[in-house]
């Protein structure tokens, strides 16, 4: 019975040195924390909104950056006329979605005006082109290639089928995106080669 009382206090008294160190440990990491988040608050004095969502009577959203090789900023990112989701149609009647670009050569101090990048067609014959959206993007370390890649068309992702998929669009540059006006689509066989190899 004592050896028990004994192996029962040893047991707390192991179990509090743990508790102690714990806390321990924890206050010295927000110390540490807190003194990190001062000095990230050193960044030369600037913020840059890039695309200004809260001003925009259309909303910007999904966006993506990039560097190029030659430390050009690439930000892309949805522009949603139809104000949703690419496949739906909001409200006002519109499916559009455009890809809309910005560039910048300081870091992000300054950008370029917005251009589009890839644009959606409400008349389209071919759906697929009637909205562009959710873009990804990545800049070559070795070449000024840069690729685009974005979800296409009417059919929103939670009712795509087999028969009629959310599409999976590249448009890419080879000029590290200096010319934002010539983005060049892939034909389709170009798509069905990216899948494979990505599979």
């Amino acid at each position: 019975m004592l050896n028990t009382n004994l192996e029962s206090i040893r047991q707390k008294e192991l179990m509090y040195k743990k508790i102690l160190f714990t806390i321990f440990l924890c206050a010295s990491l927000l110390q540490v924390g807190a003194v990190g988040i001062q000095n990230s608050k050193n960044d030369d004095g600037f913020t840059t909104i890039v695309f200004d969502r809260a001003n925009s009577p259309v909303p910007y959203r999904i966006p993506a950056i990039t560097e190029t090789r030659k430390g050009t900023l690439l930000a892309a990112c949805d522009f949603r006329l139809s104000h949703t989701d690419v496949g739906w149609n909001n409200r006002n009647g519109l499916w559009q979605i455009n890809i809309v670009m910005r560039t910048s050569k300081d870091f992000g101090k300054t950008w370029s005006d917005t251009v589009c990048v890839a644009r959606g067609n409400e008349h389209a014959t071919d759906p697929v082109r009637t909205a562009f959206g959710d873009p990804s993007i990545i800049a070559d370390r070795t070449s000024d290639n840069v690729l685009l890649h974005c979800v296409a068309g009417k059919s929103a992702y939670q009712t795509a089928t087999r028969q009629n998929p959310q599409h999976a669009y590249f448009f890419h540059s080879t000029d590290g995106g200096k010319d934002l006006g010539q983005w060049n689509r892939p034909h389709r066989d170009d798509l069905r080669t990216l899948r494979w190899q990505a599979s």
